[in-house]
């Protein structure tokens, strides 16, 4: 099944309808979190071996830590432990689940102790305190209104009262002894602290997700969703092979594929509302939580329509392309920055009146007119299958920045979302191998068309593909 947005957002293979909010990305799910006491007392049974002790660690009855783990069993229809004279020992699914409760709490504590913006919410003394006070309801609250910006609008998206919602937003800030609300034009709204804590929550939350996929795998259902985040110039047969061959192996995979600009989705992946983003390359330096893997180069070439006058010329010069005007995506791109420095020498710069990223609307000026515009050697490719529009033959004397995969640095993918960064890889490697006599060349003297080194697999990569080793089914 494919779904198409009005904002350019692609569905392949089953995967439920999102929402888009009015900023333009779309909204998370609201989490399903289970009682966070039930996940410590899980926690303490794992690592303590017995219902007692983990029942005088927790301070409860050791009725009240069967029944904690009886109801994580029955959401989750597995056994999460081996019950034996001798103690309780953890299942296949309950070391999977414990791996991601662990990674769970491990990620709340790091935004309560260690958050990136404002100052700590917790030190080592309180931070044990702050968590056993903390529920799944507040942490529902916190992130209803974190993506709603406002409790008003969070009430209302969640189907319940804005009291309701104001309490448990209030009773949070008790625990946490920090103001998380100020009033704003639609009620309150949160400060930046509270939204960055927002964030790590919701990233809390994905893991628990995860673990559900993982069980589900185990099972031999695999429900695993995996959701891409890439920008209107990526291959886009590279991403729709990579899909059709993860839903051929996985056949159960909810996959959702989202387009658009770099920062949102920068945005969005550091939030966890998508798992990896595929594009050029192009981190900020602020970005410290994202890791990038670089998969393959795709030059620049530059279009026009079939028949332009300069595609009857051998010898294309930049003052040849400087009489034309430009078709170009806003400042800060680096389409347009590579354009930017092309020209940097020349008074007057050619024409630039259409600002645009969208490819169609773009293809329908370049197709009409005798405009030109600078785009990727893949997409020059695809645009020539259309029949629209060529390349022209010039060589653009800058470079451009390798296309690849961003992921947050501490993300731990499950087999499926592994399989599929594999095949990414691999069919980059088979259908993106662009052989440098491939790119329009230029006879201008004093030009040299760039060489495109060979690329290095990181260490992490490489761990990530020995991982993989035996768990991608045999054909």
């Amino acid at each position: 099944m494919i779904e198409s947005h009005g904002d350019a957002r692609y569905s392949f293979g089953k995967f439920k309808k999102k929402h888009f909010g009015p900023s333009g990305s779309w909204e998370a799910q609201v989490c399903e979190l289970p009682n966070l006491r039930h996940l410590r007392v899980f926690q303490a049974v794992a690592r303590l071996g017995s219902i007692s002790g983990a029942s005088r660690e927790a301070r409860v009855s050791q009725p009240a830590v069967t029944q904690g783990i009886a109801k994580l069993e029955a959401m989750l229809d597995v056994v999460l432990f081996e019950r034996r004279q001798s103690g309780c020992y953890l299942t296949e699914y309950g070391r999977a689940y414990l791996a991601r409760t662990d990674r769970m709490f491990a990620e709340m504590e790091g935004g309560l102790v260690a958050p990136r913006v404002g100052p700590p919410f917790a030190d080592d003394k309180s931070l044990k305190s702050i968590l056993a006070k903390t529920t799944a309801t507040h942490v529902r609250a916190l992130m209803a209104v974190a993506e709603h910006r406002s409790i008003e609008t969070a009430a209302l998206k969640l189907g319940i009262s804005a009291s309701s919602l104001t309490r448990a937003a209030r009773d949070l800030e008790g625990v946490l002894r920090r103001t998380l609300f100020h009033p704003g034009l639609q009620g309150l709204t949160p400060t930046k602290p509270a939204t960055e804590l927002a964030r790590r929550f919701g990233l809390a939350c994905r893991e628990l997700t995860y673990a559900t996929e993982e069980i589900a795998t185990l099972k031999g259902m695999s429900t695993s969703r995996v959701v891409i985040g890439t920008l209107p110039l990526f291959p886009v047969d590279l991403i729709a092979r990579s899909v059709d061959d993860v839903l051929r192996i996985y056949p159960g995979t909810r996959v959702l594929v989202v387009e658009g600009a770099y920062l949102s989705l920068l945005d969005d992946l550091r939030a966890g509302k998508i798992d990896f983003l595929v594009s050029v390359l192009r981190r900020p330096n602020w970005a410290e939580d994202v890791d990038e893997e670089p998969l393959f180069r795709d030059p620049y070439a530059i279009v026009a329509r079939r028949g332009h006058p300069l595609s009857r010329c051998r010898n294309i010069t930049l003052q040849d392309l400087a009489r034309f005007e430009w078709v170009l995506p806003e400042l800060g791109t680096p389409r347009r920055m590579a354009f930017e420095h092309m020209f940097a020498g020349f008074s007057p710069k050619p024409k630039t009146s259409i600002e645009t990223r969208s490819i169609e609307f773009q293809r329908g000026m370049l197709s009409t007119s005798d405009r030109v515009s600078i785009v990727t050697r893949q997409e020059t490719m695809l645009e020539e299958r259309i029949g629209a529009l060529a390349a022209l033959p010039f060589a653009p004397p800058v470079s451009r920045n390798a296309d690849g995969i961003a992921t947050r640095a501490n993300w731990r993918p499950t087999i499926v979302q592994l399989a599929f960064l594999d095949l990414l890889r691999r069919n980059s490697r088979d259908i993106l191998s662009i052989p440098q006599s491939a790119v329009p060349s230029s006879d201008q003297r004093g030009q040299v068309t760039p060489r495109w080194p060979a690329l290095p697999v990181t260490g992490p990569a490489k761990r990530r593909e020995r991982a993989l080793v035996g768990a991608m089914p045999r054909s």
